[in-house]
């Protein structure tokens, strides 16, 4: 096998762990309820989400090529089958970009269901200030609002 899909695989991986950093700057934004960081976090993530996906269409593209499959087949086709398909040596790096991105997927699925669940919670004290304020029954500083 030529490093073509290895460097598909390294590309992908590169872009996990960006959006892992990026998952990071994300909770710090929505703990510290910055908006102005959140939308640069969103901005970036969205470019690397189109990049990635640009990546694997490249990928498998190339494996419908050199292991002629058809398209639907080639987008099923796990890690562990490719291991089978090629010969050793890249099997074995097959291995570490199996397991390495298995790691960045699980982290990242951890790290947006917490971020997901701090949005919702930023969400609900905004409408609950915001039903204060337009209550009309509601005093502020012994003001009524």
């Amino acid at each position: 096998m030529d490093n073509k899909l290895i460097t598909f695989l390294e590309y992908e991986m590169n872009h996990l762990n960006e959006l892992l950093a990026l998952a990071e700057k994300q909770q710090e934004a929505l703990l510290k309820f910055d908006i102005n960081a959140l939308e640069n976090v969103t901005l970036k993530q969205n470019e690397i989400s189109k990049n990635l996906k640009l990546i694997e269409d490249q990928r498998l593209n190339y494996i419908m090529v050199k292991f002629g499959l058809t398209k639907k087949q080639a987008a099923s086709t796990t890690m562990t089958s490719l291991e089978k398909m090629i010969d050793f040596e890249s099997s074995e790096k097959m291995k570490f970009f199996k397991k390495t991105i298995n790691n960045l997927l699980t982290k990242l699925n951890q790290f947006n269901s917490l971020n997901r669940v701090l949005a919702h919670r930023a969400l609900n004290n905004v409408t609950f200030i915001l039903s204060n304020f337009s209550n009309g029954s509601s005093f502020v500083c012994n003001v009524k609002v």
